[in-house]
């Protein structure tokens, strides 16, 4: 699989949005992303939004474009060792943009590259949370699938309701 070195920007949803028609996020103002933002990776953006820019790169370049599941996104950012973290099994707070940084802000994704994966993804600890196509289940605390991953015991389902974790 192919996995995008880093979160969707701004400036890519801008595209996706203005050529669609699709509503932006609940923050942007007339149609455009906060000033400043444009590398910023787009967030409020809900699993239907994600999955409809999914289908729009796949019209657009006539190619198939999903979200990751579960189990490759941990691959892409646990590396070929299974790390713990992108960069080691360390925890350093200097290589991840979360609460214990202090930012309480977004990065532009092409920032902080000292905590990028060993294939060389950046902000797979930290900045924002992504989505999957996989589901966790309807309780926030226990996951409904467990491993041995099986993409085939329905965790993979796309039609599920909101009120379904992923």
């Amino acid at each position: 699989f192919a996995i995008s070195r880093t979160t969707i920007t701004n400036a890519q949803y801008v595209l996706f949005v203005n050529d669609s028609n699709h509503p932006v996020p609940s923050h942007w103002t007339n149609r455009r992303a906060p000033p400043g933002r444009r590398n910023h990776p787009v967030v409020n953006v809900t699993l239907y939004d994600a999955i409809a820019y999914c289908e729009w790169l796949t019209h657009l370049f006539k190619q198939p474009f999903s979200l990751p599941s579960e189990a490759e996104w941990e691959k892409a950012a646990r590396g070929m060792h299974a790390l713990i973290y992108p960069w080691g099994n360390k925890w350093e707070t200097s290589r991840a943009n979360t609460v214990e940084m202090g930012l309480r802000d977004t990065l532009p994704v092409s920032e902080l590259t000292v905590g990028q994966s060993s294939f060389g993804l950046l902000h797979m600890a930290g900045n924002v949370f992504e989505w999957t196509r996989t589901i966790w289940g309807l309780d926030e605390e226990k996951p409904d699938y467990v491993y041995p991953y099986d993409e085939n015991d329905g965790r993979e389902a796309l039609g599920t309701g909101p009120e379904v974790y992923r």
